[in-house]
């Protein structure tokens, strides 16, 4: 027998004399005082006084025994082996890896459990069915990140991190993975469902033939790619896939707000059902929608609103749409976004008064605009003014569409700021000038670089330049934009009396923008594009609305024209960035992402802050979906993010057991039968560990045997009790003798 600490077995033998020395040192040294009754007990003590004596021996021994019990136990004691074979044992020590599959198509439910849940027990069945001393190593599919790396052969400890593990909301790479795994020649056992969210784009063979060449490099032999368990069953799933605003016109209240959720099904069948949607925000209370699905119908969506309170006068709202009924993938269920909100809609006239004009003019641009935005009391647009010279960040904080009226008064700096408020969301409407002397084109493709051309018209004979061409009316009869979707038939009523006599000549090259309006001539009158990494849009009005350019001011189209262009180009607006969980968010400006709807659950990552840099690149991924505030410095939101899966990711589409080995062909891919951690271990026998000498081993031969301190420590408490009975045996014995031998 040895001790893992000579010293602590040291000091426990000498401790013994602990309870000697306080034994013979420390008795209490008493005075006798001489008194009537003294003779009698003294003659009793004289006839007990060996009896004593035996009793204080007896438990000075038991004492001194439980000193050197306890003190050994703390030494370690240890069953010695002898060198040659705690050198053949550990010699005999192998090394193999896990792949585990912890990927969002892994969440899939079958039987009340998750294919991750599945999974991770079946990894520490087969950390129990390892030899003592063996290796083990794991690699998370997700990532090819590591679990425990290099392999270790603390298997408590690898046990631990595996009870610690969660699963994640990102897609499997499964080939990354096990080539990682295999570097070295290790066998590996992969633990997955092998669900074609986990495979993805994989190509045949292209996991083996990674895992083989990294294997070739250490070994002739082909690593073991044992794949535990591949799921033959496909359940029914339907995934959320978008949450948006629905384009409605004006709201009917303003406590509604209108939205579309779209779905998606996928399953060996698809039956007739019924799935419920729970709709909530950040400002009030839920809402249920329903999806009645026909036989064999894959897709669907649904419109509704969500409440909040008439005090919650905000531009957005954030959602989330998620389908209460169990399915086969509950990691699918939630969607989230951003709406357009029913607060005030803050519109900016840029304009710039003509000197040679009154400035009680009715006639003017920004009058006729003003009154299309606000044509009754208590309507939900505010309007604002400002000088072409005074536009900056700062004046257009909280502003959702710009209309130019003066963009042959716009500087530089102003086309800067207003490129980048398109950038991050702002709708912009440039209007054609009625001051005709200053040439803005050149500005305005620098600002957006759209491709459009603009000039002024060539007069015909007859005709100055301020008449411009001929009169002519908007083109009607043809399927309405989307912009205008809302007016339905009436709008071809609307067109009819409207005509144009003046306007600027608009080139749109292909897929460089889009007509909303165009003229009986063929030219566009309104044109809209989205530019290039924008949220928001740019449109053009290639005319003046004023009555000298246009007869569009004094008919009925002005009002319900203005009103929907503006609402629907805001509703359009991509109210967020929209980041794939695992991705980066970027967002200038922003100093922090705050989670402000998120999903949550058991044994689920949980949503935390995310730290951006000085360029506004976060600092890590997005791992839970949600909606996050990108806020700066001081605090204030910058934007949206949102976080939401990759849908093909969370695919639980099973894949054929033929195709998930041939993935693998490239290095000797097994199943075993039956799939059981038994049959793995045999299948992966793992490779075995390098030994020189017997100080390489990874336990000190003197340290190798079996652990007998929890036989001193339970001896320790059987004396510890034993201790415990004497002294009180001594204690009342003494006393008990004492009084008969004053009897006798």
């Amino acid at each position: 027998m040895t001790f893992a600490s000579i010293g602590l077995a040291v000091a426990a033998i000498a401790g013994i004399a602990a309870p000697i020395l306080i034994h013979f040192f420390l008795r209490r040294k008493h005075k006798p005082i001489e008194w009537a009754a003294m003779a009698l007990l003294k003659r009793a003590l004289e006839r007990t006084a060996r009896t004593r004596r035996f009793d204080q021996l007896v438990l000075l021994a038991v004492r001194c025994m439980l000193v050197l019990a306890a003190g050994l136990a703390i030494a370690g004691p240890l069953l010695k082996k002898s060198a040659e074979t705690s050198f053949d044992a550990q010699s005999r020590v192998r090394e193999r890896a896990i792949v585990l599959d912890d990927g969002i198509a892994q969440q899939a439910t079958r039987g009340g459990s998750s294919g991750w849940e599945d999974a991770r027990d079946r990894a520490i069945r087969l950390i129990d069915q390892c030899a003592a001393g063996d290796r083990v190593g794991i690699v998370r599919a997700v990532g090819a990140r590591s679990l425990v790396w290099p392999p270790s052969g603390d298997l408590d400890a690898v046990r631990s991190e595996l009870m610690l593990a969660t699963p994640s909301f990102e897609g499997s790479d499964l080939m990354a993975a096990v080539s990682a795994a295999t570097e070295g020649g290790r066998d590996v056992i992969v633990l997955s469902d092998f669900r074609a969210g986990s495979i993805g784009s994989a190509s045949r063979g292209s996991g083996g033939s990674r895992a083989s060449k990294g294997a070739q490099q250490a070994s002739t032999k082909p690593p073991a790619i044992v794949l535990l368990d591949p799921q033959a069953d496909q359940p029914l799933n339907v995934q959320a896939v978008a949450v948006e605003t629905r384009a409605s016109g004006p709201m009917p209240s303003r406590d509604l707000h209108p939205l579309r959720v779209k779905l998606q099904r996928e399953g060996t069948t698809l039956p007739k059902a019924t799935s419920t949607i729970e709709v909530r925000s950040d400002a009030g209370p839920p809402t249920t929608l329903r999806v009645e699905w026909d036989v064999g119908q894959a897709l669907a969506q649904v419109d509704g609103t969500v409440s909040a309170p008439p005090s919650e006068q905000r531009a957005d709202l954030v959602v989330e749409a998620k389908v209460i009924e169990a399915d086969g993938q509950p990691a699918d269920n939630a969607v989230y976004g951003v709406i357009s909100g029913t607060g005030v809609i803050r519109v900016l006239l840029i304009d710039r008064a003509l000197t040679d004009q009154p400035s009680d003019k009715e006639d003017t641009a920004a009058t006729w605009l003003t009154r299309a935005l606000m044509p009754i009391e208590g309507t939900d647009v505010a309007v604002e003014s400002a000088d072409p010279a005074a536009i900056d960040a700062a004046r257009l904080r909280g502003v959702q569409a710009v209309m130019l009226l003066r963009p042959d008064s716009m500087d530089a700096a102003g086309w800067n700021v207003l490129s980048q408020a398109v950038r991050n969301g702002l709708v912009v409407w440039v209007f054609a000038p009625a001051n005709e002397s200053v040439v803005w084109g050149a500005d305005f493709q620098r600002a957006f670089s759209l491709g459009w051309i603009l000039e002024r018209p060539t007069p015909q004979a007859g005709q100055s330049a301020s008449q411009g061409a001929a009169e002519r009316r908007i083109e009607a009869g043809q399927t309405p934009h989307p912009l205008l979707a809302q007016l339905g038939s009436e709008l071809d009523t609307l067109l009819q009396p409207v005509l144009v006599n003046n306007s600027l000549v608009v080139r749109v090259p292909a897929n460089s923008g889009e007509t909303v309006l165009s003229l009986s001539d063929g030219s566009p009158l309104l044109v809209r594009a989205q530019p290039t990494d924008c949220r928001g849009s740019v449109l053009l009005l290639s005319t003046a609305p004023v009555t000298e350019w246009t007869s569009l001011p004094t008919k009925p189209l002005m009002v319900p024209l203005v009103q929907e262009i503006v609402r629907q180009s805001i509703s359009r607006v991509e109210r967020a960035a929209v980041v794939q969980i695992g991705g980066i968010a970027s967002v200038p400006g922003a100093s922090t992402l705050e989670p402000t709807l998120h999903l949550s659950g058991r044994e689920l990552p949980t949503a935390r802050s995310i730290t951006l840099d000085a360029e506004g690149r976060a600092t890590q991924p997005v791992q839970v979906p949600g909606v996050y505030r990108a806020d700066d410095a001081r605090g204030r939101r910058v934007a949206w993010v949102i976080g939401n899966i990759n849908l093909r990711a969370a695919s639980i589409r099973s894949t054929p057991p033929g195709e998930v080995a041939a993935l693998f062909e490239g290095g000797d891919a097994v199943i075993p039968n039956p799939p059981t951690p038994e049959g793995a271990i045999a299948a992966a026998p793992g490779i075995p560990v390098e030994r020189g000498d017997a100080a390489n081993l990874p336990v000190a031969a003197a340290l190798d045997g079996v652990s007998l301190a929890p036989w001193f420590f339970a001896a320790a408490i059987v004396v510890l009790l034993v201790e415990t009975w004497l002294a009180r045996r001594a204690s009342a014995g003494a006393t008990s003798r004492a009084l008969q031998g004053v009897a006798k």
